[in-house]
Order: C-alpha cells, then structure tokens, then sequence
C-alpha cells in the first residue's frame, strides 16, 4: 500500500510545508520616477527619472506599484503647487514672502529721523557720537534687509535647466540661488548675518543715553528690526532642506491621470514670470493603466481528466473473475499548489504556471493523484493546464493472491474487496475557475 510507501509518506508533507514557506514569498514592488522642471513661456516639462523628457505620459504598471514625483525647483515662496491623483489632491507647503521694507519703515523713520516728534530729537547727535553710529547701523541693515528681500524676489526667476537637474545653484534665480546668496551676506558686526546682532544694537543704543523708557524704546526697535532678519533665516533655513518637492503614490486598480496644477499664491502679483504667474497651469503627469495583478503563489481547486494507459479492470463472468487492460479517462478533484512564474499579454492578464497537484483519499491516508502540472491562467476566471504524475489504477493481482479466471471465494460479495491499488504513469488534463492567494 502507498500509506507504507516511504516516499509517498513524505510528499504528503510537502504541500504542508509549501503552505508554511509561502509565508516568506512576497511580490516585488515596482518605482516609476517622474521629474518636474518649473520654467516660464511654457517651458515647464516631465522628465524621466534620469532627466530626460518622455516620450509618453502613458505608463503600464501593477497595483500597488509606486508613482514617485518630483519638482526639481519648486519655488513655495510665490506658487502652489496641487498634485490631482484620482479623488485626491496633495498641496505643496507654500508661505508668501513678506514685504520687510514697507513693514519696517514708518516705525523706523519715526523714531530716528523725525527728530522733532520721537524720542531722538531730545539727544544731540553732534555732541553723542553714538547716536549717529546708531542711525548708521539701522541704516545697514534696512539696506541688506531689502537686499535680502530682492535676491526673494528675484528667486521667481527659474534657474536654467541643467542646473535644476543636478540640484545645482546659479546666478539666473531660483530659490537654491537665493538661500545661497543670503547666507553669503556679511557677518561683521551690525550686519544682516552677525550672530551676536541683537547684543551689539543693545549696547549701541543703550551707549546713546537718556532715560529707561527711551532705551526700552530703541531695545524694541532693535528687537523689531532683528526679528524681521531673523525671521528671512528662520523661513530660508526650512526651504534650505526643501528646494525640491517629492511625493509618492500607490498605484490602484483602475486607470488614473495625475496632474500638477501651479498657480500664484498672490493673485495680485503681476510680476511673475514662470508658468502658473498669469494663470492657473495644468500639466498632466502621466497616465496610469494598471497591469492585471496576480497573486505569485495560489492553492488552486481544480478538476482532473486522468488519461491513463493499459489500467486493469477486473470483473465477473459466470461467477469467474476476469481481467482486462483498456485505456481509462477518469475525472476527480484535486488541489495544485502553483507558483506563477511568467504573465504576458498586453495587461498582463495571461500567466503561465507550475505546480503540484495531489488528492488525498477521505481518510486521507492514501495519496491517490500526485503529479506535476503547468497551468495557463486568464486573469483569476479560468485555469486550464497539463501535467504528467501518478494516479491509483488496480494492480495485476488481488489480495489474497487471487488471480483471474479463478472463482470469487464464498465469503467474499463484492469484488472491489478484494482489489489492491497502485501508481500508475497517467496525464492530468486540468481545469479551475478560483484559486487562493498565498503570497503576501
């Protein structure tokens, strides 16, 4: 009997063991990389992930698969910046500059320099020379305050395209240009990069004299003026890590367009020049169709036709028992584990596969089919294959050592009693509408 079979005892184990390692199979996951460039009169464009403009926006990818876009030289400072995917839409952080100069100088001009209404007009400046080195380092500062505020201004304009592509400043614009040109500004003392700027105005002003309220006054002018440059620092040192935007999607199972809409954050700034300054720009991505997605190892149901040849059959003629060999197609149901090794076609909705199949009798000690079978799969409807194995077919002999043309004994009534089984070389002809997926 096959149950004492030793060979058979362990392939009854090995879809036990298949079912454990699928645990371990994963299907790897795909990237298609997308770069943005952000120029003017039209010039803003897709690239691939080396730089390189595209052919087609059109892509072919499996679910689950990951979209990966990026804008080489997002400038947050003037535009937004909305990705449409599907029902979703993802927007950059974007933060208008702010307009320094005209903030700072009606506070400014009314404590320095109209003498007669603030608070200086009390203090000569001929007879306190501090006063005047005061007045002189506002002055300075209010000048690179605006310096600062133009290299913003001017970073709308986008740097050139092969420096956007290598993440490289220039001397044309860009935001990388700016946060470069701002953080090369002087350091000396009472200017726009001294570190030690709030101390220094401080004890500058405090050396000029008059009373508590008239210090306290010029501390809030300082703390005024240094808070504004510090703020410039504070917003460019964030953008510094940030002069590129990226985001990543998952890919679903149905077709899906993604777009990039820029438009200006100030709708009354007529100034800007890059696509998105005078109206709303929509540019389309990529269009993605997705592939049939299969799962890489499945337990499949399935029904065999069992061709086999030369099987015996024994019968009863007169009470004699007779013996024949035909050849026998036979139809049982079984499970084959497949593994899914090839999918073709222009989704991707064929597969060809290899596998396992095996049936186990009801008790399931006996293994009555075992055979190795390819299967052509179309998307999870149908299954069809061919495999070749071992079927249980009656042997020459039957127990006791009866053979034919010799009487059935008195005891026995049924002649399938008697009738022992072996395996038998066959071909498996089969056929599966469901399977199960076992791949993470």
């Amino acid at each position: 009997m096959i149950t004492k079979n030793f060979y058979f005892q362990r392939i009854k184990l090995f879809p036990i063991l298949l079912l454990i390692c699928s645990g371990y199979i994963t299907e790897i996951q795909c990237q298609h990389y997308f770069k943005i460039y952000h120029g003017k009169g039209g010039l803003t464009k897709v690239l691939d992930k080396d730089g390189k403009e595209i052919g087609s926006n059109n892509i072919k990818m499996m679910p689950g698969d990951v979209v990966k876009i990026e804008i080489l030289n997002y400038n947050p400072l003037f535009y937004n910046y909305v990705l449409k995917y599907k029902n979703f839409k993802i927007e950059s952080e974007s933060g208008e500059i702010d307009k320094f100069i005209s903030l700072l100088n009606p506070f400014y001009s009314g404590i320095i320099y109209n003498s007669r209404e603030g608070f200086a007009g009390e203090i000569d400046s001929t007879t306190n020379p501090n006063l005047d080195k005061y007045k002189k380092a506002l002055d300075i500062l209010l000048k690179e305050l605006e310096k600062a505020n133009n290299i913003l201004i001017n970073s709308e304009e986008p740097e050139d395209f092969q420096s956007a592509l290598i993440y490289s400043s220039n001397n044309n614009g860009g935001l990388r240009q700016a946060i470069e040109n701002i953080k090369n500004m002087e350091k000396k003392p009472f200017h726009f990069n001294n570190v030690n700027l709030i101390q220094d105005l401080n004890k500058l002003s405090d050396a000029i004299g008059g009373d508590e309220v008239q210090k306290s006054a010029y501390h809030l002018l300082n703390q005024s003026l240094v808070g504004k440059i510090n703020q410039v620092k504070n917003n460019l040192n964030i953008r510094e890590k940030k002069t590129v935007w990226i985001k990543e999607f998952i890919v679903i199972d149905s077709v899906t367009k993604i777009n990039l809409l820029i438009s200006k954050i100030d709708k009354h700034n007529n100034d800007l020049t890059r696509d998105g300054g005078t109206s709303d720009f929509e540019l389309e991505i990529c269009k993605i169709t997705p592939l049939y997605k299969r799962s890489t190892l499945e337990l499949v149901p399935i029904g065999n036709l069992i061709f086999s040849s030369n099987v015996n059959e024994f019968y009863l003629d007169n009470g004699i028992i007779q013996k024949r060999q035909d050849p026998t197609t036979t139809f049982k149901s079984g499970i084959q584990i497949n593994m899914n090794f090839h999918s073709f076609g222009e989704y991707k909705e064929y597969s060809l596969g290899a596998g396992l199949g095996y049936k186990f009798d009801m008790n399931g000690q006996i293994l009555e089919n075992f055979y190795l079978s390819s299967l052509l799969s179309y998307k999870k409807y149908i299954r069809i294959g061919f495999g070749v194995g071992f079927a249980q077919f009656p042997t020459n002999e039957l127990k006791g050592g009866l053979k034919n043309r010799g009487s059935l004994p008195s005891n026995i009534d049924n002649l399938n009693g008697l009738i022992q089984y072996k395996e038998q070389l066959s071909g498996f002809l089969t056929l599966s509408f469901s399977g199960l997926n076992l791949s993470k």
